[in-house]
């Protein structure tokens, strides 16, 4: 936002021109989350949002290095549809994982954060701009996000229930369940094998001789 004037001469255009790259973030944040959100319902947490969090790097990279309008238009839209994934996909770790008074406090903590930001990022846009222009804003996110995805590539587990260590989790028990069955097929193997010949047939009747 503090940007806005700056990026008007920079870019050969007018205020409705540069307002259109913040029109278009929204869009594709927007448009993340209703993508992005039950796609990780089907494949898993992880991959999507480590995926959407390099997404984001890239394009913001690239947005500092936008040449036109029409560049900046078309990778604000990109990033902000790569970049919902850490804002759909974090709150479905919350809901996956903890229970009871964790889950409340946490999901307290994301919607403290989400009405801070747009207090707090003006002040540290002017700051940034004032030293660096407005293409050092988006060189400053892309730093942020990087280690946003490195932190989640750590810190952040598979948690939809039948992915990732739940899955594992299975397995084991799978694991056991078969030991288990062939343990016991094993104990009663010699009872099992235990039996004694059948009484001789007579050569002219298929029935058994009587035993004298």
């Amino acid at each position: 936002m503090p940007a806005l004037p700056q990026m008007t001469g920079d870019l050969h255009t007018d205020a409705s021109g540069v307002q259109l790259t913040l029109t278009a973030f929204l869009i594709g944040v927007g448009l993340g989350q209703l993508v992005l959100g039950p796609l990780s319902g089907r494949c898993g947490r992880r991959v999507p949002l480590l995926a959407g969090g390099v997404a984001c790097v890239v394009t913001t990279a690239f947005c500092a290095l936008a040449p036109s309008l029409e560049w900046l238009v078309a990778l604000r839209f990109v990033q902000g549809f790569s970049g919902a994934a850490g804002v759909v996909i974090g709150r479905a770790v919350i809901a996956d994982v903890p229970r009871g008074e964790t889950a409340a406090r946490l999901f307290g903590v994301v919607m403290a954060l989400t009405g801070l930001a747009p207090v707090v990022a003006p002040v540290a846009g002017g700051v940034v701009i004032e030293n660096g222009g407005w293409r050092t804003v988006f060189w400053v996110l892309a730093t942020a996000t990087v280690l946003a995805v490195a932190v989640a590539a750590v810190a952040v587990p598979e948690s939809l229930p039948g992915t990732g260590a739940v899955r594992e989790a299975r397995s084991r028990r799978r694991g056991a369940s078969w030991s288990a069955a062939s343990a016991r097929r094993r104990s009663c193997a010699p009872a099992c094998t235990s039996w004694s010949p059948a009484p001789p047939r007579s050569p002219r009747s298929p029935w058994p001789v009587p035993s004298p």
